[in-house]
C-alpha cells in the first residue's frame, strides 16, 4: 500500500475546491438558495394576505349578523308594542 503525503492530500483538496466546476455548482447552489428564499417570502406574503382576507370576511359576517339581530329585535319590539 502506497502512502500519500499530507501536502499532496492538501493540494488535491484545494485543487478540487477551487475547480471551476465546483465554482459553478456553488453559484447554482447560491441561486437556488436565493430562489427558495424568494419563494418563502412570497409564501409568507400570501399567507398574510389570506389571513387579512379571512379577518375581513369574519368582521363582515359579524357585522351582518349584528344588523340582522337588531332588525329582528326591532321587529319583535314593534309587534310587542302593538299588542
Amino acid at each position: 500500500m502506497r502512502r500519500i503525503s499530507i501536502p499532496l492530500i492538501i493540494y488535491i483538496v484545494v485543487s478540487l475546491l477551487s475547480s471551476p466546476i465546483l465554482g459553478k455548482e456553488r453559484k447554482l447552489g447560491n441561486e437556488r438558495v436565493k430562489q427558495q428564499s424568494s419563494e418563502n417570502q412570497q409564501s409568507s406574503e400570501n399567507q398574510l394576505r389570506l389571513q387579512m382576507i379571512t379577518d375581513r370576511r369574519q368582521k363582515a359576517q359579524e357585522a351582518l349578523s349584528n344588523i340582522m339581530k337588531k332588525k329582528n329585535d326591532t321587529t319583535k319590539n314593534s309587534i310587542g308594542n302593538v299588542k
